[in-house]
């Protein structure tokens, strides 16, 4: 069963949204392209994730998750009050700042592998 991530503290406003787009191309002689989807679900989303003020407790609380999921191992999240998906997440950061304070910033993308 997938671990439902919650973290102590609700990320930044302003968390990036992009989508990942996997497209096969195929260039020809004068210019002529050809472009297929990449599998069925070829457009996954990735969500960049900031935390900017947090104690150092919440900050270990967030990166033991992700270090606990080693990049490999999906789990599920909300953000923002959208539908619930499953992601992973194999790139986080911990910036130490001002007065014991911490900064996380971690990078999600979408999984449709079949774990559950």
């Amino acid at each position: 069963m997938l671990q439902t991530f919650n973290p102590p503290v609700a990320p930044s406003v302003g968390g990036t949204v992009k989508p990942k787009v996997k497209v096969l191309k195929s260039e020809f002689g004068d210019g002529y392209t050809q472009r297929t989807r990449d599998g069925l679900n070829h457009i996954r989303q990735t969500v960049e994730l900031v935390w900017s003020v947090l104690t150092r407790d919440e900050a270990n609380q967030i990166i033991g998750f992700l270090h606990e999921h080693g990049g490999t191992t999906p789990f599920l999240w909300s953000y923002f009050g959208d539908t619930e998906r499953k992601w992973t997440c194999d790139d986080w950061s911990t910036t130490p700042i001002s007065g014991g304070y911490w900064s996380v910033t971690a990078k999600l993308e979408q999984d449709f592998s079949l774990q559950s």
